[in-house]
């Protein structure tokens, strides 16, 4: 999971918001499986 937030905190400041909801909604349906 840190990774995960790693990777969206770099995405973050790269300013792609586009693959943060990606990123997001993945994160979202991995929470709900778990």
């Amino acid at each position: 999971m840190g990774g995960a937030f790693a990777m969206l905190v770099r995405i973050v400041s790269i300013g792609d918001y586009r693959a943060i909801i990606v990123i997001f909604e993945n994160l979202m349906v991995v929470s709900s499986i778990n």
